[in-house]
């Protein structure tokens, strides 16, 4: 099963999740799309077939972040009660939150309106100090230096830091949705008594992203902020905050850019639950992790390597070296 953004292929339908390997599909086949009104090439499609008007999946008007978790939620639950409930089942929800563009409900925004207020040299300062205090970061670190084009918060004009203000709160508003959503996913597999022998692994594909447009395309100058009619990003000034310690952003690969967190849950095979792990992986490495769980022999020269060791001792995963080629940037780790 599959729910969310596919960004794979074009309109050749060949490459499509359902010729794929996926049995069900329902999300976007492009990398981002509208929260609230899907359009054009960015539309939803329900396996091959596009959804002109896609329905709301809750009380409140139809949003990708709710729907794509609704659908993956309704494909386990048709198969638990179908003739192969007996059998594993494999589900890729790939929410766009918090992609652009920044779009939340009205509750969310209300929740972290003015939350940010303090600006991002302090909350950068204060995430640093948290990390530290946490052990998740070496106490020797040092914070990386605030990005050239990221102006000093002190120097911008009270209208200005409103408006950024508010922007970092979309941003929380559409992760808090995330949350809530991956806890509805939580709450169903503990319902049908399958959460425990269940493996979760919750990751993102890149660091946040510096990106500064205003798409022409769909945002009005005079729509509220984080409404369907607005159509904004983050910019570099949170970016960095977000990505603290680290440099850079999405599409650099600095370490800004490529690392992100991966969280492992599964109660019934993994003890050592809330410890770190601290071996470098990639996305490359989930197949044969999968493969290896399910007692399918992995297939010859498949890239990455199984992350399995790790689930229950802090060991280094023994590789020669990784890359990374994106956008003109260019990164070796060997090790």
């Amino acid at each position: 099963f599959m729910t969310g953004k596919w960004h794979l292929s074009g309109t050749d339908q060949a490459d499509w999740p359902l010729q794929r390997g996926f049995d069900r599909y329902y999300g976007c086949l492009s990398g981002a799309t509208h929260f609230f009104h899907p359009y054009d090439w960015r539309i939803i499609y329900d396996g091959n077939t596009p959804v002109d008007t896609p329905e709301s999946t809750t009380d409140r008007p139809f949003y990708t972040t709710d729907a794509f978790a609704d659908h993956a939620i309704r494909f386990i639950d048709e198969h638990e009660a179908g003739p192969s409930k007996e059998k594993p089942f494999f589900l890729y929800l790939a929410f766009t939150a918090p992609h652009w563009p920044h779009h939340a409900h009205d509750q969310e925004l209300e929740k972290y309106r003015g939350k940010f207020d303090m600006g991002w040299d302090k909350l950068r300062e204060q995430r640093f100090a948290r990390q530290k205090a946490s052990g998740l970061i070496p106490s020797s670190w040092k914070l990386s230096p605030r990005d050239p084009e990221v102006p000093d918060w002190d120097s911008l004009g009270d209208r200005q830091k409103k408006e950024c203000s508010f922007r970092m709160g979309a941003y929380a508003a559409m992760i808090d949705r995330v949350d809530q959503n991956v806890g509805k996913l939580v709450a169903f597999l503990r319902e049908r008594e399958v959460l425990d022998d269940t493996l979760i692994l919750f990751l993102s594909d890149n660091g946040a992203s510096a990106e500064i447009m205003v798409r022409g395309d769909g945002h009005d100058p005079q729509a509220a902020r984080g409404s369907a009619e607005s159509y904004l990003c983050l910019g570099p000034g949170w970016s960095t905050t977000a990505n603290t310690p680290f440099r850079r952003h999405k599409t650099w690969v600095h370490e800004g850019g490529i690392s992100t967190p991966l969280i492992a849950h599964w109660p019934a095979r993994i003890d050592d639950g809330g410890a770190l792990r601290r071996t470098p992986g990639h996305v490359v490495d989930i197949v044969p992790t999968v493969l290896e769980l399910a007692g399918v022999a992995a297939v010859a020269d498949l890239p990455g390597r199984s992350l399995v060791p790790a689930f229950t001792d802090d060991v280094a995963i023994a590789r020669d070296s990784l890359w990374w080629s994106h956008e003109g940037h260019r990164a070796l780790r060997q090790g």
